[in-house]
């Protein structure tokens, strides 16, 4: 398995050099990021908040900066602009507020590994009170950018999306804070990012077509 993960990664390699070379060292980068995440002599994951703001930041702005340079055959210097950096640091907020709470069910293997993740150090409690802070200002952020914009509309639209996530969400605390060891299981935090994923999703969905011509070039 080890080497034919290698053959995919050599393959989406080459074909991101059919876009750009800059776009294939984006996916060079973010391979290499993801390998010494978990690699042994290295194992990102060790380190609580290195690994907790390096897997945010990838997985949210570089990802976000990768599929603008690819889809638009742009440069490097194209993800330092302000409409590349600020949504991208968005979805790398929401991404810090939601990662922690995928790990607050294996404290039993990842301390065998010795892995100290930032839910292991903080503890299942403090896990959802960290997760609530960004939560609160990820919303709050999405809130600014839509006023910047000048599109007050879609908040309502943001929040009706966002608040089935967050009845989730409480709904999940409330019985963690009470038998923490019960509930903070796979089941919940697999639900947590259906629930997420869905509802996020068709936001994103609604918002591009909102913001986009596209819908045009099928007539209507």
């Amino acid at each position: 398995m080890f080497w034919l993960s290698l053959l995919f990664f050599a393959v989406a390699i080459f074909i991101g050099l059919q876009i750009n070379w800059q776009f294939a060292s984006m996916i060079l980068l973010y391979g290499l990021v993801s390998m010494a995440y978990s690699h042994p002599g290295i194992r990102i994951k060790k380190y609580p908040w290195s690994s907790w703001f390096i897997a945010g930041f990838f997985q949210g702005y570089f990802t976000l900066a990768m599929a603008y340079v690819g889809l638009s055959d742009l440069t490097w210097a194209s993800v330092l602009k302000p409409h590349v950096i600020i949504p991208g640091m968005l979805t790398s907020m929401m991404l810090w507020g939601s990662y922690p709470l995928t790990q607050v069910y294996q404290h039993g293997e990842d301390s065998k590994r010795g892995d100290k993740t930032l839910s292991l150090k903080i503890g299942i409690k403090g896990t959802f009170y960290f997760s609530n802070l960004w939560f609160i200002l990820t919303g709050i952020a999405f809130i600014w950018y839509f006023i910047s914009k000048n599109q007050q509309e879609i908040i309502w639209v943001y929040l009706g999306a966002m608040a089935p996530i967050i009845l989730f969400f409480l709904l999940w605390f409330s019985f963690v804070r009470t038998n923490p060891e019960k509930y903070a299981n796979y089941s919940w935090a697999m639900g947590m990012n259906t629930i997420s994923a869905l509802f996020l999703n068709a936001f994103f969905i609604y918002y591009f077509f909102e913001n986009t011509q596209i819908l045009q070039v099928f007539g209507n």
